[in-house]
């Protein structure tokens, strides 16, 4: 049976005071890596935004950081060491091809280009391995 051509992947961000989390569900292939490259990206946007808005405290990514994390936001200004950080958590991250792959090299490239620390987390065995075999596990931080 040929694979349907539907969309696969479900993402979830999640903002706090140190970081934009940015949940994966489901699989990375070529017919939903544009999806994710997309999501991935304007992830990585927000950080960006959110730590030039940091210094001045204005701008909406301000305001919503000091919504749900007032007191840690304010430490955080007051000391003027907020980290630049986008996770990408795939934990519920079923299947990545090499496509998806390319898309995790592209986007930290784009990372790098914003100054965002791009981490990846809670990698399952069998895409841990594809890391490892390709060596992309020495130029990601891995959690």
């Amino acid at each position: 049976m040929a694979k349907e051509l539907t969309d696969e992947l479900k993402t979830e961000e999640i903002l706090n005071a140190s970081e934009i989390i940015l949940r994966l569900k489901g699989e990375i292939d070529i017919f939903t890596v544009q999806t994710f490259k997309n999501k991935l990206y304007e992830t990585i946007d927000k950080v960006a935004a959110l730590s030039q808005n940091e210094g001045s405290g204005s701008g909406q990514a301000g305001k919503q950081v000091q919504k749900q994390d007032g007191e840690q936001r304010g430490k955080c200004m007051d000391a003027g060491i907020c980290r630049r950080v986008a996770v990408v958590d795939c934990g519920d991250l079923k299947y990545i091809d090499s496509t998806g792959l390319g898309a995790f090299v592209g986007a930290l490239k784009h990372a790098r280009q914003k100054d965002v620390e791009l981490r990846i987390r809670n990698l399952k065995d069998g895409i841990r391995k594809l890391f490892d075999i390709t060596s992309l596990d020495k130029i990601f931080i891995i959690e």
